[in-house]
């Protein structure tokens, strides 16, 4: 279903009469968010609330997994790592506080209309099939040095002090059930 058109989100529940709903659906390039930050608020925050209006309105009562993000925290302070989860939320791009906003969303409805809900905030993922993150850009960038498409031979890598938890999404997948 398309977040952006009610119907469709409609005629998929009505059709599948789910127990959980995992919504997955988003705009979540960071640097798309400031190309397109109207775009990215209307997909992933107008897109939750059709979301969450048609199930209230249909009166079921599935529990909807709404995924949120670590971009929430964005500006971490040195002495708050590890992030806690009860860290403040201080989002620094149109993706993160679209996240927030979902998130906050989710309570809202729980709050206010009892549906039940759940917000998880997942951090780096990888996987197959997924681009433009640290793991598939090196891969795709070694595979071009095996093959003599980059003639340099040399992997060229931004800040390797950086450190970052990375998750495979099938691992994510997984811990959702």
């Amino acid at each position: 279903a398309d977040l952006n058109d009610t119907h469709s989100i409609e005629e998929a529940i009505r059709e599948s009469e789910p127990e959980y709903i995992f919504h997955l659906a988003a705009q979540s390039f960071v640097q798309a968010s400031w190309k397109i930050p109207a775009d990215t608020f209307h997909t992933n925050v107008i897109g939750t609330i059709n979301l969450f209006e048609i199930v209230r309105r249909m009166g079921i009562d599935p529990v909807i997994q709404v995924a949120c993000s670590s971009e929430e925290y964005g500006d971490v302070k040195e002495d708050e790592i590890p992030i806690k989860e009860t860290n403040p939320l201080r989002p620094l791009s149109p993706y993160a506080v679209s996240k927030v906003a979902q998130e906050l969303l989710a309570y809202q409805y729980f709050k206010n209309f009892n549906t039940s809900s759940v917000a998880i905030r997942i951090f780096n993922t990888t996987g197959p099939r997924k681009l433009k993150d640290v793991c598939s850009d090196f891969t795709k960038r070694l595979i071009e040095i095996e093959k003599g498409i980059n003639k340099e031979k040399v992997l060229k890598v931004g800040n390797l002090e950086t450190k970052r938890a990375i998750t495979d999404v099938r691992d994510i997948i997984y811990a959702f059930d």
